[in-house]
Order: C-alpha cells, then sequence, then structure tokens
C-alpha cells in the first residue's frame, strides 16, 4: 500500500458544483479498491442505507483506513 503514489486534489467550483460529491466518490473508491486490508477483521467495512452506518463503521477502521489515506 505505500508503493501508492500519493495524489493531492483541489476542488474548486461554485455552490452544488459536485465537489462534495466527487471527493466522497474519491473516497469511498479508495476504500473499495483496498478492502482487503480491512475485510479479515471482526469489524468489517458494512455499507449501509443510511449515512449513520457508514459513519459507525468507518469509526471501526479509523486506524487502517488512515494508514490507507496517509493522514
Amino acid at each position: 500500500m505505500r508503493n501508492m503514489p500519493k495524489l493531492r486534489l483541489y476542488f474548486m467550483g461554485g455552490i452544488a458544483s459536485g465537489k462534495t460529491f466527487l471527493s466522497c466518490y474519491l473516497f469511498l473508491k479508495i476504500l473499495l479498491a483496498n478492502r482487503h486490508l480491512y475485510k479479515q477483521d471482526t469489524n468489517n467495512f458494512i455499507w449501509g442505507d443510511s449515512q449513520n452506518s457508514l459513519e459507525l463503521n468507518v469509526l471501526g477502521q479509523f486506524d487502517k483506513i488512515a494508514s490507507m489515506l496517509y493522514i
């Protein structure tokens, strides 16, 4: 995972230009592409139909996700 290139994006645009949607999409794309790093745990990353279920499971995997994103 450390061999991945670091990427910094700057989103510019007006209100309702899709910046938040695009940044969430890219974040989730990174998570899904690297799910092999955290799927072995008992607290798996679980998709839900609400923002709360996503947040709860991301918090359970915070260390690994932060490591994947180099933060």
